[in-house]
């Protein structure tokens, strides 16, 4: 009997090294994932003010940390059992209703967002726990209970109550929920996590970092197309214009991402004996790439809607910010992967913030030009000046 069952355990359980492709059931919830987004800008788009950004802020990392929580779960077992089929098609459903009561989260729809939330995460750790006896080798399941369950209660009362007071609450549940990863899930009784408890694959990883960023694209580009769609009465110049420069901006985005940074980051992720460290560095430069093209796309459509409009502050803020945030990630993320800065980049995040007070004097189209084909387009046409060198041992440097 113990042989069974050692047999049937090790069928639900991954080695490190097992999956190197994302499975169809992962890519199917990453089209749930696209809705997320798109309700997170529109968000924005309609609070563009402080408090706005700060509340779009707590949600997105609450939606993040339900993305990437769901692909260490990938790389750990095997999304083919049934049990963790049904774990995952759940996590998708859940996923879209947060979604569906996003933008009215922080009115009347508090307790439905924190609700599912919290049934997303804890259900996960639920059926991992019952998937895996009578052997539950890792303790993975019993961590997580432990700091989803800390963050219940604000979560909860937080939902009850209204304005500052959410916020707050909010904001301590979110903080609970990071600072349990970065303290290797301790726990009281069972103390840090072992890395044992939480192997992946490096090819894995690495991928789905990438799928998520062209996703995450892939939304900017639905924002500009449902914009021009929902706003142009015909074909009007300035709106063609408009379009041109914003899918212009965003195919440099893609290039200044993507240009031979994907076998490198393999190389990064499975350097060392402790591959926690690199992969939870990646998780921080992904989220900031992630959500700076999420607030670009929000200057797309800001671009679209109004290309010859009188500008506002919080127009520019969108339109050149989200760039500068993008490049300020890839910066760390270049010099996490090939051990260097490449110099042209932290030179551009300097030249949008000196340019801001001109682009709040110019049409919303023009800033959009400024920003997007003439500057990004310039980091892909200088000479790439290194800071620094590899610091792998015998890594060269491939790129930007």
């Amino acid at each position: 009997m113990g042989g069974a069952d050692e047999a049937s355990e090790a069928q639900r359980l991954r080695g490190s090294e097992a999956l190197t492709r994302s499975t169809l059931l992962e890519l199917f919830f990453d089209l749930v994932f696209v809705f997320a987004l798109t309700q997170l800008s529109a968000t924005l788009a309609a609070h563009l003010t402080w408090a706005g950004a700060f509340q779009v802020l707590l949600l997105a990392l609450t939606l993040w940390r339900v993305w990437i929580l769901t692909v260490s779960t990938g790389d750990v077992y095997d999304l083919h059992h049934p049990a963790f089929i049904l774990m995952l098609i759940a996590a998708m459903f859940g996923t879209l209703v947060m979604a569906c009561v996003l933008p009215s989260a922080f009115q009347r729809s508090g307790l439905v967002f924190a609700g599912t939330n919290l049934a997303v995460q804890l259900g996960r750790a639920a059926v991992l726990f019952l998937a895996l006896r009578p052997h539950p080798r890792d303790t993975r399941p019993i961590r997580l209970v432990f700091w989803f369950g800390a963050s219940t209660p604000p979560w909860i009362v937080g939902a009850l109550t209204h304005g500052t007071t959410r916020a707050l609450l909010w904001t301590l549940a979110v903080v609970l929920e990071y600072l349990g990863s970065q303290l290797h899930w301790y726990t009281p009784g069972l103390g840090r996590s072992p890395q044992s408890d939480w192997p992946f694959s490096p090819e894995h990883q690495a991928e789905r970092f990438r799928q998520i960023i062209i996703i995450v694209i892939g939304e900017a580009v639905l924002t500009m197309g449902s914009t021009y769609v929902t706003t142009s009465g015909g074909v009007a110049t300035g709106r063609i214009g408009a379009l041109t420069v914003t899918f212009a901006t965003t195919a440099v985005l893609w290039r200044i991402y993507t240009y031979q940074s994907g076998e490198r980051m393999v190389s990064y992720l499975a350097a060392g004996p402790d591959r926690w460290v690199p992969a939870h560095r990646l998780d921080w430069c992904h989220l900031v790439m992630v959500f700076s093209i999420m607030i670009t796309s929000v200057g797309f459509e800001i671009t679209i809607a109004h290309p010859y409009a009188h500008p506002r502050w919080s127009w520019v803020a969108v339109i050149a910010g989200g760039p500068a945030l993008f490049l300020a990630g890839r910066t760390v993320f270049g010099y996490l992967v090939f051990g260097y800065v490449s110099a042209p980049r932290p030179i551009a995040i300097a030249v949008l913030g000196g340019l801001t007070p001109v682009l709040v004097r110019v049409p919303p189209l023009l800033a959009s030009v400024v920003v997007g084909p003439v500057l990004l387009g310039l980091l892909i046409l200088v000479p790439d000046l290194r800071i620094g060198r590899s610091r792998r041992e015998g890594a060269r440097p491939l790129g930007r």
